[in-house]
């Protein structure tokens, strides 16, 4: 765990207009690429379900260590810091907002017996991981990373996929994994490949939650025709993932 040695950068740490991660937190670079610390440490071993983005952002980076540094300087553990970054950190924003109704088209409220997959992010916390294929913030010339250079081309990035997301899902093996977006899907199957993951316990296809993807979740979700769809957005495509989606969630093993 690397919290402890990032503790009293945390504990420093003020917001600044520039919305750039100090250098205190610089895990490692390679080219353009650059990783920072976040403090997602936190792992919950009794998760059933395990959402997977591409990595955290700015916004999310952000959310995660304020929330850390106040629960340290009002006094709080350490697991307690972890855990409070991770629940107000992870897919904070709009992509959580857009990512909930996803979940619940699919069935996966009703498979885990909840209202909505609302509940992930509250009351029912405890049924959840959230993870990264890129676990710690991975950015390209400063912005949010987006696939480019592929992980397959790169020393840092396929470091970082062993350090922590192989390792959590390691911890993971009765979990099922759901990644967002092609670069998680991509990263998941490589390790269905090396036979570090179930494939039965996969559930691919869902449009990424990102705000800047809201015409293929309106239309997954029904709220778009196809009549209205751009010429990037590929329908069938879509149609063919939601069937596939709905299907799978319809046979996974009832929870223990």
């Amino acid at each position: 765990m690397m919290f402890s040695q990032f503790r009293q950068a945390i504990k420093n740490f003020t917001p600044s207009a520039s919305r750039q991660i100090p250098q205190a937190f610089l895990l490692g670079q390679e080219g353009p690429l650059t990783e920072y610390y976040i403090p997602f440490d936190y792992l919950n071993p009794a998760a059933r379900i395990v959402l997977v983005g591409i990595t955290p952002g700015y916004q999310q980076w952000l959310h995660a260590v304020t929330a850390a540094r106040q629960a340290l300087l009002a006094g709080s553990s350490d697991d307690q810091a972890l855990f409070l970054a991770k629940q107000q950190g992870a897919f904070s924003g709009a992509i959580r907002n857009n990512l909930i109704p996803l979940l619940d088209a699919v069935g996966l409220a009703d498979w885990l017996a909840l209202p909505s997959c609302r509940e992930l992010f509250g009351e029912h916390q405890s049924l959840v991981h959230f993870a990264s294929l890129f676990n710690q913030p991975v950015f390209l010339n400063g912005k949010n990373y987006n696939n480019t250079p592929s992980f397959r081309q790169s020393a840092l990035l396929r470091h970082s996929i062993e350090r922590g997301f192989a390792a959590e899902a390691a911890q993971l093996p009765q979990a099922v994994f759901v990644p967002l977006g092609p670069v998680a899907t991509q990263g998941v199957a490589l390790l269905v490949q090396q036979q570090r993951i179930d494939p039965a316990r996969v559930l691919a296809g869902l449009p990424h939650p990102s705000g800047a993807n809201s015409e293929r979740i309106h239309y997954f979700l029904g709220k778009k025709s196809r009549e209205a769809l751009s010429r990037q957005t590929n329908p069938q495509q879509l149609d063919d993932a939601r069937e596939t989606l709905i299907r799978q969630v319809a046979v996974l093993p009832a929870l223990r």
